[in-house]
Formats: C-alpha cells, sequence, structure tokens
C-alpha cells in the first residue's frame, strides 16, 4: 500500500532546525475517511539538522512522535470506524531517513505503532521507501 503525499511545507523552527509538515492522501477513499476519522492526516516531523543531507552515509533523520487518546477506533477487518469501547492511547513513532539529491529527498520509513488497551497492549511495525520532491 502506498499513501500519497498531497501537500506540505518546511520550514525552520526558532532554533533554526528543520520541521517538515506533511498531508498525507490514503489509496482508497474508504481508508482515508478513518485517517481522517482519526486526526492522522497531518503529520509533523522534526530533525536536529539545520539542512538536509546530501550525503547517504550521513543521512539527515526526520521524526514524527504522538502519544495521544484516540477519540475513535475501527475494525481493520471492516474498517469501521466507531467510538471505543475502552479507553484507547496510541503511540506513534515513524522516522523518514534520507538525502537530497537535487531536488529529490528520499530514503527508507520506519513506522512502530503500539496501542495501548485496557488488557494490554498491540503493536505493528512498517517498513518501506519515501520520495519527497521538493518545489
Amino acid at each position: 500500500m502506498q499513501v500519497a503525499i498531497i501537500d506540505g511545507s518546511m520550514r525552520r523552527d526558532s532554533a533554526g532546525k528543520i520541521e517538515v509538515t506533511l498531508v498525507t492522501r490514503a489509496p482508497f477513499r474508504e481508508l482515508q475517511e478513518r485517517i481522517d476519522a482519526l486526526g492522522m492526516q497531518v503529520q509533523t516531523y522534526y530533525t536536529d539538522d539545520e539542512q538536509l543531507s546530501v550525503n547517504s552515509d550521513t543521512p539527515t533523520v526526520l521524526r514524527f512522535f504522538t502519544d495521544q487518546p484516540l477519540p475513535l477506533t475501527f475494525d481493520p477487518t471492516t474498517l469501521k470506524v466507531m467510538p471505543p469501547t475502552v479507553p484507547v492511547r496510541v503511540v506513534i513513532n515513524a522516522s523518514a531517513i534520507g538525502c537530497l539529491r537535487n531536488d529529490v529527498f528520499s530514503g527508507d520509513f520506519l513506522l512502530d505503532v503500539t496501542y495501548h488497551l485496557a488488557n494490554g497492549t498491540a503493536a505493528f511495525s512498517g517498513e518501506g521507501k519515501f520520495e519527497l520532491r521538493l518545489t
């Protein structure tokens, strides 16, 4: 499954570090509706770097982190959105590790998600490639 980045911006924070905000779009409408309902369509990534690396030996690492209650959950088998029957917290750690070549920032994407439920936790991880064309 490939998620598209349909909008975004890059800026420097008050300390001169890079901050990247992305707006994503899922590959099919039903999944996007669920992402929107969960409030996860906009993500902001941060790095300690002051510029994007052009050297693949020392890539820039952009990180996204959130630890929040979920206002809605969904059944992954039916994709039905519903209020949780018990409080659920989600912790998401994502990293985009890459370098800039010409106007393309690309590399590896890593994702770890942990749901904290009343009776324990459920987790999944994913990895893939990303490519952002800077304009």
